[in-house]
C-alpha cells in the first residue's frame, strides 16, 4: 500500500485498500430490497456535489440496512472512494468518531504499534498535510501516553477539521469521495460539538 503522484502534481492512491472497502465487500453479499427509490436519491446527490459538497442523513433503527445502501452507492458510483468514521470504533476516547475516520483513511490497525502508525500518518503529506497537522493527526492515533500536542490559541478540533478537509479535497481532484459518520447516536461528545465544523470542512467539489 502506497501513495503515488500523477503528472498533474496531484497525489493519487495506488494499491491502496481501505477498510471500509473491505467491510463494505460483505454488505454487497445481502439482499437490498425496495431501495430504488433511496439509492437513486443517493447516487443523485453525489452527481451534484461536482458544484460543492453535499450532505445527505440516513436514518433508521439498528438494521434497517443503512450500510447496505451506502455499499451500494459505493458499487454504482464507479470510482468514488469511500471513507468511514465509526462511533465507538476507535474506543470512548475524545474525538473518536474522528479518530476512526483518520484511521480508515491512513490505513491504521488495531494491531499496529506506535512506529506503524506514524508511518502511516505520515503518508497524509502527500494530501498537502503540514508537519502541525500531522502531529496533530499522529497524536489523534497514539496509543501512548506522550504529553498532548500544543498549539495556543489553535483548538486541536479546528486542526482536525483543516487536516480533514485538505486530505479529502485532494483525493477528491482525482476522483469523488463518499464521506460516511456511521453510528452517530453512540459518538463521544468531542465528536458530535465538531461535527457542524467537519461537516463545513467537507463541503467541497465532488465531496458527499
Amino acid at each position: 500500500s502506497r501513495y503515488r503522484f500523477g503528472d498533474d502534481e496531484w497525489p493519487h492512491l495506488h494499491g491502496y485498500r481501505l477498510r471500509a472497502e473491505q467491510d463494505f465487500a460483505a454488505h454487497l453479499r445481502l439482499p437490498l430490497m425496495g431501495r430504488r427509490e433511496e439509492i437513486t436519491e443517493l447516487l443523485t446527490a453525489l452527481e451534484q456535489s461536482t458544484d460543492g459538497g453535499r450532505s445527505v442523513w440516513l436514518v433508521g433503527e439498528a438494521g434497517s440496512g443503512k450500510s447496505r445502501l451506502l455499499a451500494e452507492l459505493h458499487a454504482r458510483a464507479n470510482s468514488a472512494l469511500l471513507l468511514t468514521g465509526r462511533a465507538g470504533g476507535a474506543g470512548s476516547r475524545s474525538f473518536g468518531l474522528v479518530a476512526d475516520l483518520f484511521a480508515d483513511l491512513t490505513g491504521v490497525d488495531d494491531a499496529d504499534d506506535e512506529a506503524a502508525r506514524v508511518e502511516k500518518v505520515n503518508r497524509l503529506c502527500v494530501l498537502g498535510l503540514g508537519e502541525t497537522l500531522l502531529a496533530r493527526v499522529r497524536e489523534l492515533l497514539s496509543t501512548t501516553d506522550a504529553p498532548p500536542f500544543e498549539r495556543p490559541g489553535r483548538p486541536r478540533g479546528l486542526d482536525l477539521c483543516a487536516a480533514l478537509g485538505r486530505a479529502v479535497s485532494a483525493l477528491a481532484h482525482d476522483t469523488p469521495v463518499v464521506v460516511a459518520f456511521e453510528d452517530l447516536h453512540a459518538a463521544d461528545e468531542a465528536s458530535l460539538q465538531l461535527l457542524p465544523l467537519l461537516r463545513s470542512s467537507l463541503e467541497r467539489p465532488h465531496v458527499l
